[in-house]
């Protein structure tokens, strides 16, 4: 019986580890790729305003920030889903 215990702590503990690496990797992440959407979303009005480059330049750029607000409002809507991973570290904790 306590070979299985033992077992199961240590399974459980390397899924704890796991999820905990994957976690922090997935955050970094996240965090990366909101700074390039602030930052796009910082240069493209002033591509438009100063006149840089021609029509084609300035219509890529429009698309590009069409795109980045979709994004934005996407990760708005799914930041309900991102706060359900910092409640289930606690139900594996209490749980374990």
């Amino acid at each position: 019986m306590s070979d299985i215990t033992n077992y199961k702590k240590a399974r459980l503990e390397q899924q704890v580890e796991w999820h905990s690496k994957k976690a922090r990797h997935n955050k970094l992440r996240f965090s990366i790729y909101q700074i390039i959407t602030l930052i796009a979303g910082a240069i493209i009005p002033l591509i438009n305003i100063a006149n840089i480059g021609d029509f084609q330049t300035r219509m890529i750029s429009s698309i590009i920030g069409g795109i980045i607000a979709v994004a934005t409002y996407l990760t708005i809507s799914l930041a309900p889903c991102v706060s359900m991973y910092d409640f289930l570290p606690s139900v594996v904790f209490v749980l374990y």
